[in-house]
Formats: C-alpha cells, sequence, structure tokens
C-alpha cells in the first residue's frame, strides 16, 4: 500500500497524486507521533523477555501455556505481564496488543 501511495503521489498529472500525498502523509506523522509520544513520556523499553511474552500475549495462547513455552513459572509470566502493561499503560491484555502494534513493538 506504501508503495502504490508513493508511486501515486510522484505521478503530477494524475488525479489522485494529492490525495496520496495527503494520506502518506498522515501515515507517516501517525507513526512518528505513536514513536515520539512513547519517547517523550519518558517510558521505560520492554526488554527482550518481554517482548517474546508480549508476542505471545497477542495470541490465543492462555498464560500458563505461555510460560511452559518460554520455559519460566506462571508467578514470571505474570511478572513480565505486570511489567509490560505498566510501561505501556494499560490494564489488559488486549489493550496491550493494541498498543503495541501502534508503537511498532509486534
Amino acid at each position: 500500500m506504501d508503495a502504490l501511495l508513493r508511486t501515486l503521489s510522484g505521478q503530477p498529472d494524475h488525479m489522485s497524486s494529492s490525495a496520496a500525498a495527503a494520506l502518506l502523509h498522515m501515515a507517516d506523522d501517525g507513526t512518528s507521533q505513536a514513536r515520539v509520544s512513547a519517547r517523550q513520556a519518558g517510558r521505560e523499553p520492554l526488554s527482550e523477555r518481554e517482548v517474546e511474552v508480549l508476542r505471545l500475549l497477542a495470541t490465543d495462547v492462555s498464560g500458563p501455556e505461555i510460560a511452559e513455552r518460554l520455559f519460566m513459572s506462571v508467578h514470571t509470566f505474570r511478572t513480565h505481564t505486570r511489567h509490560i502493561f505498566t510501561k505501556l499503560d494499560v490494564n489488559t491484555r488486549r489493550a496491550a496488543v493494541t498498543r503495541a502494534g501502534e508503537l511498532d513493538l509486534l
């Protein structure tokens, strides 16, 4: 989609070039804004292990199954999940996955 919009925006005689350029600008600005807001908020970045947990949170795998797959106790899994929620400023698994998508963490 990005490539198509860039191609269309580069064609001065094409009727949709200005619309494509506007869409590209909005998409680029939104992605940049998410990254900038995370940095400005001074949030601590996720550790590698927290990212591993987060990736599995995005699936239908249960918490105990995630712990087993990552060779950790359920208590450790819950600790990682709590840290992820705190760092992403969310309260639920679904919200964490959504926020991670917005911040390009997944």
